[in-house]
């Protein structure tokens, strides 16, 4: 691949393969058109100059990236993690994914502007006052020069493309990796806690390890010559490890690991899954950021170890199990597609293997047994067994699998202060360099986020110095019980009735509204209760006439299905209602007991009060 490399991008085949594989365009690539030369609207011989200046498959192939790495975070993850956790958390879980990317995209608070566009780019991949060999603040942040995207015009240019697809696609890159962090701490957060740690994530964490890995010449860990094609360590070993300091900070789910917290929905997974695979040819092959040999090399060895990660879970799971699990194919799937994401533009075919069985493997193992055997935390949705392992597992497997002979491109270069350049040439110097950046990926990932969620605790009122338990941060327990759907957006993600169900009706004052009347709640299989529904016709529950309030909710009291399958079991069919009222020390009615005979099929009872609970 090495020969091949250097006959196609013309240059010496004693060069290093490395050089040839590393993202190519940074902003010192950005080439913005002088004023006097920009095209007008009467020289239309000037746009098509410009215009054919650009290679346009290159161009299409990032635009089409670019959209392919957006649909692995909507609708894909969004999907993947809503399947996941219990149906009173789907909205919430779907949600946080939706609005980290409309928050690192958009944040209103920031004067309607992009934090992408404000400052994210700048830091990422700014590169003032750097150049080989030179080591200074910019070799970890890049400076706030290109803020506002300034130099970047509408006839800007990085190689053979627009420089806005290049920002767009990089973009697309901070959204997702902030957005994978939302499963570490799903069922239990508050939901501005969540939107306040995207911003801070995305700037102090995400930003400056992708200036440091993709900035081009005096770039720390880039002149450390660390391999990262895709975002192992930039992406999936810092939103690992931040998800896992932010569950542990923020303390273990209400009932965790005695009360049973399964998928509510396994089809959702699959489906978020399957996008997830599908987007990643975009997150892999696009980061060759042209449509050329690497990007189709970097495409088959996505594909070859997504495959093999099914493989490796599915096997260390027959084995101990005797039966595999559907859950445990997805899991394996996005394993191996994680092991792969560093390595995709510097392995071949077998070395693709070797990553996707050992990453789903590790991943199964972590999951299962380390994790139960630690203990001490709640990851909900295993972002570190999957991401932050299989991160580590695959850009260790890289130093191994680039060597020319076993198929690979050729290990990285080291450059010293004052620019020489060292070559690595053996897999236990790579090995060593990697470890290096991993190690330092963690650190700066925990300390970071520690100090981000640490700041969003005192903002919301926690002014202890404890690191862990911040209930600040955190749902309410009355919360989490009712279910974060319906504490933080008044919604249910699934509006039908169950066959069994166990109504309690209650007389008294309605949430949210002036006066009384009767409110509904729904108690689930595990004993908690949600609200379903409610009617503003009973404005005196003294009054006999009222008791029938309930049949009288119109739409706009009845906002859910269930209550409208408990008015027609209650109202409808010839039914008989026999109601028996408490009333407490003051006279007034409590609740009401209802015996229901809906027809003559079948019996229910609608309880009221502290019975139904």
């Amino acid at each position: 691949m090495t020969a091949v490399a250097a006959y196609v991008l013309g240059v010496s085949s004693s060069a290093p393969a490395r050089k040839l594989l590393q993202i190519p365009l940074i902003p010192g690539d950005v080439v913005d058109t002088p004023q006097d030369q920009l095209p007008t609207a009467d020289t239309s011989e000037g746009v098509e100059s410009l215009a054919s200046a650009f290679d346009s498959g290159d161009t299409a192939w990032m635009l089409t990236s670019t959209a392919l790495v957006l649909l692995m975070a909507i609708p894909g993850l969004a999907l993947f993690y809503g399947g996941l956790v219990r149906p009173k958390n789907v909205l919430n879980a779907a949600s946080n994914v939706f609005a980290t990317v409309a928050i690192v995209t958009l944040v209103r608070h920031f004067r309607d502007k992009n934090v992408w566009v404000l400052w994210g780019y700048s830091i990422a991949f700014s590169d003032v006052e750097m150049e080989k060999g030179r080591y200074n603040l910019h070799s970890f942040f890049g400076s706030l020069t290109n803020g506002g995207l300034t130099g970047v015009s509408l006839f800007s240019s990085t190689g053979n493309y627009p420089a806005s697809i290049f920002v767009t696609f990089h973009c697309m890159f901070a959204c997702i990796t902030t957005a994978l962090i939302t499963g570490a701490f799903a069922e239990r957060m508050k939901l501005t806690a969540a939107w306040a740690f995207a911003v801070l994530w995305s700037t102090a964490v995400y930003c400056p390890l992708a200036h440091q890995v993709w900035g081009g010449d005096g770039a720390f860990l880039h002149s450390l010559g660390a391999i990262d094609f895709a975002g192992g360590i930039v992406v999936h070993v810092s939103s690992g490890v931040s998800g896992l300091t932010v569950a542990s900070m923020i303390g273990k789910r209400t009932g965790y690991p005695l009360i049973p917290k399964a998928p509510h929905s396994l089809v959702l997974t699959h489906i978020g899954a399957s996008l997830l695979w599908v987007g990643w040819f975009g997150f892999n092959a696009g980061s060759s950021t042209a449509a050329d040999f690497i990007a189709g090399q970097a495409m088959l060895v996505t594909q070859i170890a997504s495959a093999a990660g099914v493989v490796g879970w599915t096997a260390v799971e027959l084995s101990c199990y005797g039966r595999p699990s559907s859950l445990g194919m997805v899991s394996g799937a996005i394993a191996g597609l994680v092991g792969v994401t560093p390595a995709s533009g510097s392995i071949g075919a077998m070395g693709a293997i070797c990553v996707g069985v050992v990453s789903g493997a590790a991943c199964f193992n972590f999951c299962t047994y380390v994790k139960e055997a630690i203990g001490t935390y709640d990851d909900s949705l295993d972002v570190f067994g999957i991401h932050g392992v299989g991160g580590v597992v695959g850009a260790l497997l890289t130093a191994v699998w680039c060597a020319p002979d076993l198929g690979g491109a050729g290990f990285g270069e080291i450059v010293l202060r004052g620019g020489e350049v060292k070559p690595i040439r053996e897999i236990g110097t790579q090995l060593g360099v990697q470890a290096v950046s991993i190690a330092y990926a963690v650190c700066w990932s925990v300390a970071a986020t520690v100090l981000a969620v640490k700041f969003i605790d005192v903002c919301h009122g926690g002014y202890h110095l404890r690191l862990r338990r911040l209930s600040h941060v955190r749902s309410t327990p009355k919360e989490e019980e009712a279910g974060l759907d319906d504490a933080y957006f008044a919604e249910s993600a699934y509006n039908f009735a169950p066959q069994d169900m166990q109504i309690s009706v209650e007389v008294g004052p309605l949430r949210g509204r002036k006066g009384h009347g009767l409110s509904l709640y729904y108690t689930d299989d595990e004993g908690t209760r949600h609200p379903i529904g409610f009617s503003g016709d009973a404005q005196d529950p003294d009054d006999p006439s009222q008791r029938d309030a309930m049949a009288r909710m119109n739409d706009a009291a009845r906002p859910h299905a269930l209550s409208d399958a408990v008015a027609n079991a209650l109202w409808s069919g010839g039914g008989t209602v026999n109601i028996r009222r408490e009333r407490g020390g003051d006279g007034k009615v409590t609740a009401e007991h209802i015996s229901v005979t809906p027809g003559e099929s079948r019996e229910g009872t609608v309880r009221g009060g502290e019975d139904a609970a």
